[in-house]
């Protein structure tokens, strides 16, 4: 079937985005694309070329606004607590709204069609989840899911150090404080027998 070239003048998530040129079935650009104001006639936007010079500086932008949030984005570890279940299944699961939360509280927004997963996380461990800036901009985010359980322990041991660390800071000044009684009273007694 005979396709025609049109220019993407939105991103689109499927097609691609602002001043990709693409080919699609001639319907689709004659009822969709085009009344909606997502693409242009290839033909027309060689008439229209200071469009196509707008649209390619908007590329560019999008492009390099992508790549500074790559650069915010790379390296980032999310930390995720959930209920565990017998086999280490959780109750819930992990999905790309959390994800996308998770960022937010970092300081970076990004949109819901950016996360690439598949499927949510269902299991313990660790993922890299995708996350897709622009059509040539790609990062991945570290996700880490541990069990509820693991953090109450781990939570209750370190309150357990602390609380150890003072009983013995305590049995010391104690110690220490018998000491000084006891030196106190030898020189007590050896100033009363001068």
């Amino acid at each position: 079937m005979k396709k025609v070239k049109v220019v993407l003048t939105k991103d689109c998530k499927e097609l691609g985005n602002v001043g990709d040129v693409i080919e699609v079935r001639p319907g689709y650009a004659r009822n969709f694309l085009i009344p909606k104001g997502l693409a242009i006639e290839e033909r027309n936007a060689e008439r229209y070329k200071k469009l196509r010079e707008e649209i390619e500086r908007q590329r560019q932008e999008a492009i390099t606004k992508a790549k500074a949030l790559s650069n915010l984005i790379t390296g980032q570890e999310l930390i995720f607590t959930r209920k565990v279940g017998e086999g280490g299944k959780l109750f819930g699961s992990v999905s790309q709204n959390d994800v996308i939360s998770a960022l937010k509280e970092k300081g970076i927004e990004i949109q819901p069609h950016m996360v690439r997963l598949s499927e949510p996380i269902k299991t313990l461990g660790k993922f890299s989840v995708t996350i897709r800036l622009h059509s040539e901009v790609q990062t991945s985010v570290s996700v880490a899911v541990v069990d509820e359980g693991s953090k109450k322990q781990e939570k209750a041991a370190k309150s357990q150090k602390k609380e150890s660390k003072q009983e013995m800071a305590q049995t010391k000044k104690a110690s220490s404080g018998k000491k000084s009684e006891e030196t106190v009273k030898k020189t007590k007694k050896k100033e009363s027998k001068k």
